[in-house]
This record gives structure tokens, sequence and C-alpha cells, in this order.
């Protein structure tokens, strides 16, 4: 795990079909930052940083994606493809929160890229 940077509320769980999985899915569960979110049928999340979650073969889904503003330096960096810069692990997944407020990622810069 590298040092952390920052967490984010998830947002558009309907839109991104958050909801299909919110059971399975565990604090400390991995999940990948990815942009192209038209890929996964998603359209007009362009500008927007999705959280992908892929725990088992029949449980793959964009859960969320970082507001805008927010995820605007992460965007910048996968933009240039440097995909590794980060990591994310589930903060939270509370189901006595609005469903706007339910999950929570926690992002992280990982190290071997801090100390070179």
């Amino acid at each position: 795990m590298g040092i952390f940077y920052k967490e984010f509320g998830l947002k558009k769980i309907l839109e991104c079909e958050g909801t299909k999985s919110w059971e399975e899915i565990k604090v400390g569960d991995t999940v990948q930052l990815i942009l192209n979110l038209e890929d996964y049928n998603l359209t007009g999340f362009k500008k927007q940083v999705g959280a992908f979650w892929d725990l088992k073969e029949d449980a793959k889904a964009v859960i969320g994606v970082i507001p805008e503003e927010e995820g605007k330096l992460i965007k910048d960096f996968l933009d240039m493809g440097w995909d590794e810069v980060f990591s994310a692990v589930i903060s939270q997944n509370d189901s006595t929160k609005p469903l706007e407020n339910r999950f929570k990622v926690a992002v992280y810069i990982e190290r071997s890229l801090v100390s070179r």
C-alpha cells in the first residue's frame, strides 16, 4: 500500500450499477481507477474517474465515480497513461447512509514511484 492521498465519496451509484454488487463489496476491497467509462456503457462521464470493482469473474462493475472537480488530478495522471501511480480501496460501504454517500474510496500514491 502506498502513501495515503485522499478519500473520496463515490457518486452516480445508480447510473454506474453499483447497486448490483453493494452487498458483496467489502471495506478493504481493491478497486481500479479508470477512465473511458463509455466502454462500460456509461455516457456523460467523460471527465470523471470511475471506481471499477473486479473481485470475481461474475462481479465486475463500475460502482461509482469520483466527483469531477475532486478527481481532476487523478484524471490528469490517468490521461497520461500513468495508471500505476494510484491504488484505491473501498473505505466505506455503509447501508445506513443515503445512496449517494454509501461508498467511499481511499486513494493512495504508490511508494515505488515516490521513492525513485
